[in-house]
C-alpha cells in the first residue's frame, strides 16, 4: 500500500500547554468537558488523505491522555461524557464511515501502556504492580476497549500498538484472531501472521538495506530510537516488514496553535517517500487535527501538493520493462536521459535478490556501472547522477531462486530544494 496517514487527535489539543510528564511525574489530563470541536468533519480529513495519494488512514482512538474518541458508558474519560454532540458523538464511527466514502482503508491506534487519566505510563515507570486489583482493573479496561474497537467498526486495515504491548496484559492474539484476523498489526503480538515493525526513528528515514525479513521477533517498543539496527536480514525467518512514521509538522504529532511554520514542504515529503517507500518500507505520515476538529488549511494544501507532485513524477516513465532472470534490459532506439530509477521485485516468495548493479552501454558490449545495491523488495527508488544511454540494464549479481522483476523504470525529475540523493 506504500503510503498512509496517521491522524492525531486528542483532548490535549484544547489545552496546548499540557504535557503528560513533568520531572518524571505524570500530570493530570485535561478536563473531559473541554472536548467540544465545533466544526469536526471527518469527510474533510479523508478528502485530504485521498488528495495526498494515501491508501490507508489510522486514527488515534485513544492517545496518552486516556481520553477515548469512542463512547464507553463504564468509563468516565470518554467522548460520551463531553458536551460534543450532547454526549452522542463517536469520532471513530464517523472516521470509519468517511474512510469507506472516500475509498481509504481504515486503521485504529490505541495506546495500551499509557493512560494519564489513570496515572499509568510505562515509559515513566508508572505502572500498577502485577498482580493487583489495580492491574486487573486496567487490564479489563484495555480488553474492553480493544474488543469494542475491533468488533464494532468493521474490518480494519491496520492496528497500531504504540509503545508496544503490556506484559501479562490482555489476550491480544485471541482478540485479533476473533475480531480482526486480517488486520496488519504494528508492533503486534507474536503469533499474529500479519505483523509489521517500527523502522526505529520518527524522521521518515528507513535504513538501507531495509529487508522485510528479520531474525528476531523482538517487538521494538517505540520508546527510543534504534536507527540502522533495524535493517532486518535477507535470511531472516520472520516476515515482518518495516513501517516508517514521521510527523508532517516538525517533531509534532498533535496540533499546536501558530505552528504552520513547522509543516514540511512537499519536496521534503518527497524525500521521505524516497527514503521509506523507496527502501522497501511504508511511509506513514502524521497529520494533525486542530481544536475545531479539522486538518488545518496549510496542512491540507501541503499534502495535496505532495500528492500532485508524486503523481506527476511517476506517472509517465521514460522507459519501463519487467522480466525474470539475472539480467533485465531496457533498450531504446534513441538515447534516454534519466536521473531516477525505480525497481520492484515480486516478493510473494520473499527476498530473492540480494545484490544488483545498474549499468549503461552504448554498444551492448562495454558496460559501465552507475549504481549498486542490495535489497529491492517491494520497491527501490533512487536518485542517480544524470545518465544518457540507449541501453540500460539491471544485472543481479547475487540471488536465490529465479529473480522476478515486476518493474524496472527510468525517469527524469527536476530536483526540488528539499530533495536529496537517496
Amino acid at each position: 500500500m506504500e503510503f498512509g496517514v496517521l491522524l492525531h487527535f486528542d483532548i490535549e489539543v484544547f489545552t496546548p500547554n499540557w504535557v503528560h510528564v513533568s520531572n518524571g511525574k505524570l500530570n493530570p489530563p485535561p478536563d473531559v468537558h473541554l472536548f467540544n470541536p465545533q466544526q469536526l468533519d471527518t469527510d474533510q480529513w479523508l478528502r485530504t488523505v485521498k488528495a495526498a495519494g494515501a491508501k490507508y488512514a489510522v486514527l488515534t482512538a485513544k492517545h496518552v491522555t486516556g481520553f477515548t474518541l469512542f463512547p464507553d458508558p463504564e468509563y468516565a474519560y470518554a467522548i460520551d461524557k463531553t458536551p460534543f454532540q450532547n454526549g452522542q458523538g463517536d469520532v471513530v464511527k464517523a472516521f470509519v464511515r468517511s474512510c469507506h466514502k472516500f475509498g481509504i482503508k481504515p486503521g485504529i491506534y490505541y495506546s495500551c501502556e499509557a493512560n494519564s487519566y489513570l496515572n499509568i505510563h510505562k515509559s515513566s515507570g508508572n505502572m500498577p504492580k502485577y498482580p493487583s486489583l489495580e492491574w486487573d482493573h486496567f487490564k479489563r479496561l484495555v480488553t474492553r476497549h480493544l474488543t469494542r474497537l475491533w468488533s464494532q467498526y468493521g474490518a480494519l486495515c491496520e492496528i497500531w500498538f504504540d509503545g508496544g504491548l503490556l506484559e501479562n496484559g490482555p489476550d491480544y492474539l485471541g482478540l485479533l484472531h476473533e475480531y480482526q484476523p486480517n488486520a496488519v498489526a504494528f508492533q503486534g503480538p507474536e503469533g499474529h501472521p500479519h505483523r509489521i515493525r517500527w523502522v526505529g526513528n520518527e524522521r521518515g528515514l528507513a535504513p538501507y538495506p531495509c529487508w522485510g525479513t528479520i531474525e528476531s521477533t523482538e517487538a521494538y517498543d517505540g520508546t527510543k530510537e534504534i536507527g540502522d539496527k533495524n535493517m532486518g536480514s535477507p535470511d531472516g525467518s520472520n516476515w515482518i516488514p518495516a513501517e516508517t512514521d514521521v510527523p508532517l509538522r516538525f517533531m509534532q504529532w498533535l496540533w499546536l496553535p501558530g505552528q504552520d511554520w513547522a509543516v514540511a514542504p512537499p519536496g521534503h515529503i518527497m524525500r521521505w517517500y524516497y527514503e521509506s517507500v523507496g527502501r522497501n518500507s511504508n511511509l506513514l505520515l502524521g497529520v494533525v487535527i486542530n481544536d475545531q476538529g479539522l486538518i488545518p488549511d496549510f496542512d491540507v494544501e501541503t499534502v495535496a501538493q505532495f500528492g500532485k507532485l508524486r503523481q506527476m513524477r511517476f506517472k509517465n516513465p521514460l522507459a519501463t520493462t519487467s522480466g525474470e532472470g539475472a539480467i533485465v534490459n531496457i533498450e531504446s532506439s534513441r538515447p534516454i536521459k534519466f536521473n531516477t530509477i525505480e525497481l520492484m521485485e515480486d516478493i510473494t516468495e520473499g527476498h530473492r535478490i540480494r545484490e544488483f548493479a545498474l549499468e549503461i552501454s552504448a554498444d551492448g558490449k562495454d558496460w559501465a556501472v552507475f549504481k549498486t545495491g542490495s535489497a529491492i523488495g517491494h520497491k527501490f527508488l533512487s536518485w542517480v547522477n544524470p545518465q544518457t544511454a540507449k541501453l540500460v540494464r539491471l544485472r543481479i549479481t547475487k540471488y536465490l531462486g529465479t529473480p522476478k522483476i515486476l518493474k524496472f523504470a527510468l525517469y527524469w525529475s527536476i530536483p526540488l530544494e528539499d530533495e536529496l540523493e537517496s
